[in-house]
Order: C-alpha cells, then sequence, then structure tokens
C-alpha cells in the first residue's frame, strides 16, 4: 500500500513539473506582435483563450468525477502542446485563436483531476489533514517547471527565434503524457452505491446546486474570482509593460519571468505555516490585498526601479492555488470534489475574460488602468472580507 502510495507521489511530482512548462509565456506578447497583432488584438486573443476555458471547464469537470481523474490528465497535455502548434504555425488572428481553443481544452481537462486525486489517495490512508502539504509541494514542482521553462524560452527566443520558443513549448507539453499514464486512481464513491442519489449524479446543474448551497463554497468562489483576476490581469500586462522599462530582449525577459517563478518557490512552502498563523479567510483575503497593492503602485510609472513590485505578486501566486484548492478540498466530498475545482477555475476565467478584452482597449490602457484596477480591486477585498463565513468549516 505504501509502495503504490510512493509510485503515484512520484508520477504526480513527474506531471506537476511538467503541467505549464510554457517557455514561450514570458515572449508572447512580442511573439504575437512579430506576426503583425496590435495590442487590442492581443487582448482579445487572450480573452478568447480564457473564455473558451470557461465553456470547457465545468463539463470536463464532471466527465473527471464521472470516468475518473487519470484520463483527462493523459488528454489535457496532448490538446495543450496541438495549440501551441498550432500557435507556431499561424499568422492570422483566426488561426491563433483556434490554437489558444485547443489550449484552454487542455488546460481545462486538468484544471482539478490532479488535485482531486492527490486528495484522494491521502483520504484513503487517513492523511486528509496532509493535504495542504502534498498540494503545496506539487504546486513548488508546477513553479519550478515553469521557472526552468522560462529560461530555455529565453534563450531559443534569443538565439533561434521567437517561433522556435513557442516549438519547443509544444514539445515539452507532451512530457507530462507518461506520468499521467503512470498514475494508478483510488477507489471513489460511484452513483451505484449510492441509489438515493444516483440521478442528482448524473446531472450537472443538479451536482452544481448541491455543491453551491455550502456557504464556504461560494465565499470561496467571490474570492478566488477577485484573486484570479488580479493575479492574470497583472501577468498578461507585465509584457506590454516592461516594453517600456526593461525592454523586449527575450534572453532578459526570459531569465526575468524564470527569476519570478524562483522567488516564489520558498513562498509556497509557508502556505501550512500561514493559514495557521492567519486563518484561511485572512490569508486569501490578504493576497488580494497584495496585488491591488502592487498594482496600484505599478501605476505611477515604468521605470526600472518599479520591478521589485512584479515579484510582491509572485507571493500570492504562490499560495493562492494550494490554499482554494485545501479550502475547497475539506468541504466538498469525493463525487463532487473535481467539480468544485472546476467552478473555481470557471468563475476566475470568466470573471477575468469578460474584463480583460474591454480594459486592453488601446495601447496606451497598461499604466493608465493599472489605478483604476488597483482602487476597485481594493475595494471588493475588503468586501469579500466583510463577507467571510463566520462558523467553522464542515470537515468531509
Amino acid at each position: 500500500m505504501a509502495d503504490g502510495f510512493a509510485r503515484v507521489l512520484r508520477a504526480l511530482h513527474g506531471f506537476s513539473f511538467f503541467t505549464y512548462p510554457l517557455a514561450a509565456v514570458p515572449l508572447l506578447f512580442f511573439f504575437y506582435r512579430e506576426r503583425g497583432l496590435t495590442m487590442r488584438e492581443y487582448g482579445t486573443l487572450v480573452s478568447i483563450g480564457y473564455a473558451a476555458m470557461v465553456v470547457f471547464e465545468l463539463p470536463t469537470g464532471w466527465l473527471a468525477d464521472r470516468i475518473g481523474r487519470r484520463l483527462p490528465m493523459v488528454l489535457g497535455p496532448i490538446f495543450f502542446s496541438l495549440g501551441w502548434f498550432v500557435t507556431w504555425h499561424g499568422t492570422t488572428w483566426n488561426v491563433f485563436a483556434i490554437g489558444q481553443v485547443s489550449m484552454s481544452f487542455g488546460h481545462a481537462m486538468i484544471s482539478g483531476p490532479p488535485s482531486a486525486l492527490l486528495y484522494e489517495h491521502l483520504q484513503a490512508r487517513g492523511r486528509a489533514q496532509d493535504y495542504l502539504r502534498e498540494e503545496a509541494l506539487q504546486w513548488r514542482r508546477v513553479i519550478l517547471g515553469s521557472a526552468i521553462a522560462f529560461g530555455i524560452g529565453g534563450l531559443i527566443g534569443h538565439f533561434v527565434s521567437l517561433g522556435a520558443a513557442v516549438l519547443a513549448t509544444a514539445a515539452l507539453c507532451l512530457c507530462a503524457v507518461p506520468f499521467a499514464l503512470a498514475i494508478r486512481e483510488t477507489a471513489r464513491p460511484s452513483p451505484s452505491s449510492r441509489p438515493h442519489d444516483r440521478v442528482a449524479d448524473r446531472n450537472l446543474f443538479t451536482r452544481l446546486r448541491r455543491a453551491l448551497q455550502h456557504p464556504e463554497v461560494l465565499w470561496l468562489v467571490a474570492t478566488y474570482v477577485l484573486l484570479f483576476f488580479l493575479l492574470r490581469f497583472g501577468f498578461h500586462t507585465w509584457q506590454p509593460w516592461l516594453a517600456g522599462s526593461a525592454g523586449d530582449d527575450p534572453l532578459l525577459l526570459g531569465v526575468l519571468y524564470a527569476s519570478f517563478s524562483f522567488f516564489s518557490l520558498p513562498f509556497v512552502r509557508l502556505a501550512p505555516r500561514v493559514t495557521r498563523r492567519f486563518g484561511d479567510e485572512a490569508t486569501l483575503v490578504g493576497l488580494c490585498v497584495i496585488c491591488s497593492v502592487s498594482i496600484l503602485l505599478l501605476s505611477t510609472g515604468s521605470s526600472i526601479w518599479l520591478v521589485p513590485l512584479l515579484y510582491a505578486q509572485q507571493v500570492p501566486f504562490a499560495l493562492h492555488r494550494p490554499l482554494a484548492h485545501a479550502y475547497a478540498n475539506h468541504r466538498i466530498d469525493s463525487t463532487d470534489r473535481a467539480l468544485v475545482l472546476s467552478i473555481l477555475s470557471f468563475a476566475g476565467r470568466l470573471g477575468f475574460a469578460a474584463i480583460f478584452a474591454i480594459a486592453l482597449d488601446d495601447d496606451d490602457m497598461v499604466r493608465d488602468d493599472y489605478a483604476t484596477v488597483g482602487v476597485v480591486t481594493l475595494a471588493c477585498a475588503l468586501i469579500v472580507w466583510w463577507l467571510r463565513p463566520r462558523k467553522q468549516p464542515r470537515k468531509t
């Protein structure tokens, strides 16, 4: 039993490392610009990708609860890779949009199953209380894999071409597939074992209503939407902002993005300690405040001396996934677990997709909108803090 769990952990470690080996990400804005896209077209393209994730997120989460976690973890990286290959091949906005949709489908397939699978293996061994620590370790490997890929992308972009970095990303995504194939699932409750709930388990909308009856889950969704928007708004505007301060050399951008990820790694280990010290709700809202304040300060200029504020945003990035997933996993039973994690991803991406295309409406928006985004989101953080659940969480 212990040896089997050790094999599952090793496979999850490898899968986590290659979950997001996105070598081209530090260069993507400049790649699209090189292929002729404007700032507005870039913003619309990003929003298309997130909107597609919104469409795919809940059905893939429901599917993972029905057929298991392993198959989505195999198919996700394949579609991810296909999307990057289409992007490398593309020269028009329409082709790039097809690539974004394929990436979005792959991303949606793997947004919930790895975390749900990890929790269920721990729960089956009476170690559910160790989930946050183990999830944080998995997330560290995701960040480490991304950091190394960013550096590789910078090197390829500098010495070969931006397109070569995109093609390398397509190849790297496929490295997750063998690890997904090596994963074994634990037994989970099935609809047939609960006859009174069989119809509800088949009905996606019934299960959505059931999951969202938890006040803690509703609060988490609202908080996660805010936090996800802040993290992604910053992430997708760093490159336009850096173009006015640090320049657009691929090697510099690759090294800078890699340093962001390496900087965040130590903070992932602090996740259990931070929640014990401040509590789940205070920690999640505090991450929103850090992002809001850093974005507000970035609105004051584009000087190289403000780059440390980008590093401040890496702290919430490091902590948000293990904290949010632990908060949800401890409050939802196995039959709805991947669905609830997909609800978080669905809601976060829906909010971001709806706003980002509007925000990137002209070439001058990045710095100008930072002030507005900072003030509005800081007010929203205060609201979600006021609405936080007051009762003790349920353990399931």
